[in-house]
């Protein structure tokens, strides 16, 4: 989550429409050089940057000035990463999430324990049941393939009611 809220603070400044260099992009959004060039390096890739000039720094080098080229709305795009590599950025004023409240309410509806629905409608293992609760939680994102997921079991929730067992109760 911390992640999370650096690349948020990092974007509003960008969403000023100043350009900026990566060391003082970091400093007015009080964030890491390290994770700021991560961040910068990403949102390069995707169309969301244009290099707008250099200025020199300490003499004879020079940083490249960045400024938004696609501002899709508040929301900073994240960082998908997987085995320590950005391998996407999701950028949720394209593609929102779900509601930790609407997760909860399907699962609530369909009457599955955490585990049962991590099976059922995620196709998760038994054990999974934790990353539900997270999610329902806000604490964990609803990725837009969870979403889909969730929504398309709830599609299928009124046919196949008669196939899922209630939760048993003592």
């Amino acid at each position: 989550m911390a992640k999370n809220i650096t690349a948020q603070r990092i974007w509003n400044v960008l969403r000023q429409g100043n350009p900026w260099t990566a060391q003082a992009l970091a400093v007015e959004a009080r964030a890491s050089a390290g994770y700021t060039g991560t961040y910068l390096i990403a949102l390069k890739k995707h169309g969301y940057l244009e290099k707008t000039g250099e200025v020199s720094v300490q003499g004879r080098q020079t940083a490249a000035r960045w400024r938004l080229a696609r501002n899709t709305g508040p929301a900073a795009p994240h960082l998908r990463a997987h085995a320590a590599r950005i391998v996407n950025l999701w950028d949720p004023n394209l593609d929102p999430q779900m509601a930790p409240e609407e997760l909860r309410a399907i699962r609530a509806t369909s009457g599955l324990s955490l585990a049962r629905f991590a099976v059922e409608a995620l196709g998760w293992a038994p054990s999974s049941g934790r990353g539900v609760l997270y999610m329902e939680r806000g604490v964990k994102p609803i990725t837009p393939e969870i979403k889909k997921k969730v929504l398309d079991f709830k599609e299928f929730l009124p046919a196949a009611e008669f196939l899922i067992s209630p939760r048993r109760r003592s």
